[in-house]
């Protein structure tokens, strides 16, 4: 058991070093928590834009689908253009999963897949930024009933099977303070 603040440095460091950088994405949403709906909903749009720009200029699986269906990015005005987009479905997932990564640049990611309660689990590649941002967001959530990040918690979640997949759980439940 590591004292609480400790745990929280580890934790911080380690998800810097990973390229995660939880603590800048934390900030973030903490701000944000405090936007009105108004800006809660450009902010949203916002990012909805840059990714789709970016997931149509780096992935020729996005751009393929795209120009299959005929959809062009500046076609995309407001949230209801989205009805323009073509609907992505898990077995298009699963059979495009070799596909799915960012052409070029310095990409760093890793390859998750969903848990396959719903008969055959679906692959897919997670960047550090978005595992960054989601556990981010989970803090945040924690931060509403005063968990702070590195305080002792329980958690009920599925636990790895394969050797290495346990250890690099055990590690981070050891580090967090989780049991």
């Amino acid at each position: 058991m590591l004292p609480d603040g400790l745990a929280k440095s580890i934790f911080f460091l380690g998800g810097k070093i990973l390229g995660e950088n939880v603590n800048i994405h934390l900030n973030k949403l903490m701000e944000s928590q405090w936007y009105s709906r108004d800006r809660l909903e450009e902010l949203q749009w916002q990012k909805l834009q840059q990714l789709l720009r970016h997931a149509y200029e780096n992935s020729s699986f996005y751009r393929d689908k795209l120009d299959l269906h005929g959809v062009k990015l500046h076609q995309i005005q407001s949230p209801a253009d989205m009805q323009k987009w073509p609907v992505l479905t898990k077995s298009e997932l699963r059979d495009a999963y070799d596909k799915m990564h960012l052409l070029g640049g310095d990409y760093k990611y890793s390859a998750a897949k969903t848990s396959g309660s719903t008969g055959r689990s679906v692959k897919f590649y997670k960047d550090r930024n978005a595992s960054g941002n989601g556990r981010a967001a989970m803090y945040r959530g924690h931060s509403w009933y005063s968990v702070d990040v590195g305080a002792r918690e329980a958690r009920l979640w599925g636990v790895p099977l394969d050797g290495r997949g346990k250890i690099t759980c055990r590690v981070g439940d050891f580090v967090l303070n989780r049991f």
